[in-house]
């Protein structure tokens, strides 16, 4: 039972060093009396501050005294939008120029045109009309925009970068029926995966209990549809089936003599929900129900066996998912809670055996979202 709780901890501990790592971030300030500043930064959007720590010495600055401003190698700036200042990231520059407030608000701005604001965490369905009116001068960009099936920061920096090298037309209008069928886009979003890993099985037989390593295997797929709106990317409805066999264990009790290997068949129907689902880092937490189906091979005081049991009982889980280009790398954390095995077998003398064993354990996995 121990190896849970280490488990959760180091879970607790992964999550804690997510939040602050994304919260202050490296770079280089040069203030308006050129004194160069070099640690990590953090932008106070609500109080319009900048804060600035190095070691153990700490500011803050007010977007007033910013002269230049490097954050992750990407230059942020002052802009006014609706008449207020605000700092943005510059994360492509040109005949559009694409900025990111925040991990879910983005900006596109052309020249001597409005600033056109992009909630990918919100306005799902509506975002690749606003991309088509805004680069309504690219007809080769519409249908790449038409194929995205969701949106994100690697995504629109892409986007961006394609409609600054097109071969530009004469400019069009969108019709009515395009712009209403822009408005309605919403494609569903499928992750097919495939996963290794190991999980710790808490056995119980009778007075003896005794934790066994199992080598798991897992394939599943997770759809988050359109209809979800702005949920989408975000809630994910799945289905897995995962397989694994444990060598051969003994579990002596004070009264019976128990050696089992256990195979362990879960097909398993849940939910998650994908926190900072437009970062290339992505926590989740979830849970589901479970149909599990074990065989049992050994033998019970000399006597062979060989038995199935299943049932059904649920699960929770948690993890991250880390963004590699078109796909994603996770890695899960499973927990079944305990339950009672009901397989038994008819012994030489003709009488039904039980074998009464109780299971409960924690998986941990690798998994590759395609």
């Amino acid at each position: 039972m121990n190896a849970y709780k280490i488990c959760l901890i180091f879970i607790a501990f992964l999550f804690s060093g997510f939040v602050f790592s994304q919260n202050f971030k490296n770079g280089t300030l040069v203030d308006t009396s050129d004194n160069t500043y070099s640690g990590r930064f953090s932008i106070d959007h609500d109080n319009k501050l900048l804060r600035y720590r190095s070691g153990q010495s700490s500011r803050v600055f007010g977007y007033s005294q910013i002269k230049t401003l490097i954050i992750d190698d990407n230059e942020v700036v002052v802009k006014q939008i609706d008449n207020q200042n605000t700092l943005l990231t510059k994360l492509v520059q040109g005949k559009a120029t694409l900025y990111q407030k925040n991990n879910s608000l983005f900006y596109i701005q052309k020249k001597d045109s409005k600033w056109i604001s992009i909630e990918v965490s919100e306005n799902k369905m509506i975002i690749p009309g606003i991309l088509n009116l805004a680069f309504n001068d690219c007809s080769s960009i519409r249908e790449t925009i038409a194929r995205t099936g969701s949106f994100n920061k690697n995504n629109l920096i892409s986007l961006t970068e394609t409609y600054n090298s097109c071969d530009y037309s004469t400019e069009f209008e969108l019709t009515e029926k395009e712009i209403a069928q822009s408005n309605r886009f919403l494609s569903d979003v499928f992750w097919l995966y495939a996963g290794a890993g190991v999980s710790v099985n808490n056995l119980v037989f009778s007075d003896t209990e005794k934790a066994v390593l199992v080598p798991q295997m897992s394939l599943g797929v997770l759809a988050s549809p359109g209809f979800l709106g702005s949920l989408q990317d975000k809630l994910f409805l799945g289905s897995e089936a995962s397989y694994g066999v444990a060598s051969s264990h003994n579990l002596n009790s004070s009264t019976q003599s128990l050696d089992v290997r256990v195979h362990s068949f879960v097909y398993t129907i849940d939910i998650q929900y994908n926190f900072n689902s437009s970062n290339r880092i992505e926590p989740f937490i979830g849970g589901g129900i479970n149909l599990h189906s074990d065989r049992f091979k050994g033998s019970l005081d000399g006597e062979r066996f060989n038995s199935r049991d299943g049932g059904f009982n649920y699960n929770l889980k948690a993890g991250v998912m880390y963004e590699i280009g078109k796909y994603r790398l996770g890695l899960s954390f499973r927990y079944i809670p305990e339950y009672t095995s009901d397989a038994s077998f008819l012994n030489s003398g003709g009488e039904l055996a039980k074998l009464d064993l109780k299971n409960n354990y924690f998986i941990s996995r690798l998994e590759f979202h395609f």
